[in-house]
């Protein structure tokens, strides 16, 4: 088992970008880390961890996000209260100082772990998206983080005999229910022309929904005429695709297409997101009047679109699918089929990312793990022991139901 868990609740990235980070550092910093989506959230593999950081984001009126709301659930049951006794921890919140009950997950969460047991092993860290959160990350994360966590290290280490952290074993016909996180997700951005009948957050919608059914996971929807849209491109999480739909005119991309190239240009150095291992997916939008203009200009205004995949390209992601539509008349072509083509070649690679995630037989997974390269193995599980593999909180539900009546034990 890592030295140290890092969980995020997100809604928009933001704390799954910033978990990662802590992840990256810790690692050279010679810390055995692993970063966990609370989606996966088990209160029985939950209680055996011994350090654990939350990176975890307030969502409207003080509302956990979505991917946080089991586990907030469960630590604000008093019910509860004890279960985490001897784990250590740490809390990072994000929020907007423009809400009413700003940060309230942030400040939940660290109350919650404190009542249930928990040994608060560092200050919670604020970060205000209203101002520079980026600038409140890095100043609770270098102002002391690394020293706290090796302190609780070796605390461990010493309450454990100098045994490590060593991954728990099943009893004989004991089920281990393991929780996994799902990796793919989208990230979509769209930039509307409202003043020329731009169609493009039309076809973002309808794309979104697309996707929807496909069970392809939209982590967030931005709007590029938010000044803040470039703060989302710098943090896209691993593995994940950019999927970016522009009004185009014979004059060019629209205000806020060429506004992301800008922003990519000025903030982003080249090569600077090639480690996340990113795809983008693209689609120019126009809306011709008539069959015969849209014909002429076909080629035109693909032209005028192309600056944003060479943005996108300078920084280090390349395109998903050669082959996927980067081109649609709204005005005059019939827009479904190409809609129906980019969300199928999308969710057929984000369903590729899954699977390569998933774990397999004997493998290291998220629910309880086996430590980093260069830790002493785990004794292998007796033949008749059975994991059941899980994906959120409700599957978790119906696996330990599954456990309980399997013939023989599992």
């Amino acid at each position: 088992m890592a030295q140290v868990q890092i969980f995020f609740g997100s809604q928009t990235g933001t704390a799954e970008c910033f978990a990662e980070e802590v992840c990256d550092e810790a690692k050279q910093q010679g810390i055995e880390c692993e970063v966990l989506d609370l989606q996966a959230f088990d209160k029985d593999s939950f209680a055996m961890r011994k350090i654990v950081v939350f990176v975890v984001s307030t969502y409207g009126e003080g509302e956990p996000s979505d991917n946080a709301v089991q586990f907030h659930k469960w630590a604000s049951d008093p019910r509860n209260d004890g279960a985490l006794k001897g784990q250590r921890y740490t809390v990072m919140g994000l929020g907007d100082m423009n809400y009413s009950k700003f940060n309230n997950m942030g400040m939940m969460t660290d109350m919650n772990l404190e009542r249930l047991g928990g040994k608060r092993i560092y200050r919670r860290g604020v970060g205000d998206d209203s101002q520079d959160i980026a600038a409140d990350f890095k100043e609770w994360k270098d102002g002391g983080l690394w020293a706290a966590l090796k302190h609780a290290i070796a605390e461990v280490m010493s309450e454990m005999g100098g045994a490590g952290f060593a991954a728990p074993t099943l009893a004989e016909g004991q089920v281990e229910v393991v929780p996994v996180a799902r990796k793919g997700e989208v990230h979509v951005f769209y930039a509307h022309e409202s003043e020329a009948d731009g169609a493009a957050k039309d076809i973002c919608d309808s794309i979104v929904a697309g996707l929807k059914e496909k069970d392809a996971i939209v982590s967030a929807v931005h709007d590029l005429a938010n000044r803040k849209s470039i703060e989302f491109v710098k943090k896209l999480p691993k593995r994940s695709v950019a999927l970016v739909i522009a009004d185009c005119n014979p004059d060019g991309l629209c205000s806020a297409g060429r506004k992301l190239i800008r922003n990519m240009s000025l903030e982003l150095d080249s090569k600077a997101l090639s480690e996340k291992d990113l795809r983008l997916v693209y689609l120019a939008v126009a809306s011709s009047k008539c069959n015969s203009s849209a014909s002429s200009l076909r080629e035109q205004l693909i032209a005028n679109a192309i600056g944003i995949p060479k943005a996108f390209e300078r920084v280090g992601v390349d395109r998903l699918g050669k082959d996927l539509p980067l081109y649609v008349d709204a005005g005059v072509e019939n827009v479904e089929p190409v809609v129906k083509e980019l969300c199928a070649g999308v969710a057929t690679f984000v369903e590729n990312v899954n699977k390569a995630a998933a774990p397999t037989n004997g493998a290291s997974t998220s629910g309880v793990g086996t430590g980093d390269a260069g830790a002493a193995a785990a004794p292998p599980a007796p033949a008749k022991k059975t994991r059941v593999l899980c994906a959120g909180p409700e599957a978790t539900e119906a696996g330990e139901a599954l456990s309980g009546a399997w013939p023989g034990g599992c």
